[in-house]
């Protein structure tokens, strides 16, 4: 992908001028990682047609406003994976620093003071139902299309 690049998840620009579909694995080796930002909510459902298996989480967008995104399909060569390596990561996030040095010198890592606590909250609904998630709710509950 092209970095620094923007749009939508299943259309984000690519270094050569391509369009870049991230919302499925292509069938070529790949990696990626990008931060998605300007989430109009916060919740994700992944499916496995194979597995007949999806995973739904809903998460508090004020603690976490971004999604991490990471995507390895066979391209890593060296060890430990040794192009053997076929996953994915999306990870609510509090900053689009893609490491805790990065976030701390942007003033973007959360801090708590001695004493103080936060609070917040993540659902994660285990599902079978292979129809399109239209919305995951904070109280688990989950809205299919159709």
């Amino acid at each position: 992908m092209l970095a620094g690049g923007s749009g939508t998840l299943d259309r984000l620009p690519g270094k050569l001028g391509e369009s870049v579909d991230n919302t499925y694995f292509a069938a070529e080796p790949f990696n990626e990682m990008l931060f998605i930002d300007e989430l109009r909510e916060h919740w994700y459902n992944v499916y496995n047609e194979k597995e007949e298996l999806g995973f739904a989480l809903a998460w508090d967008g004020v603690v976490f406003p971004y999604l991490w995104l990471w995507q390895e399909h066979h391209s890593e060569q060296d060890e430990p994976f040794n192009g053997q390596l076929y996953a994915m990561a999306l990870e609510p996030q509090a900053s689009n620093a893609p490491t805790l040095l990065n976030a701390v010198t942007k003033k973007q890592a959360p801090v708590l003071e001695a004493g103080q606590s936060a609070e917040t909250w993540l659902t994660v609904v285990i599902h079978a139902n292979p129809n399109r998630v239209k919305y995951v709710a904070q109280d688990g509950d989950v809205t299919f299309a159709g």
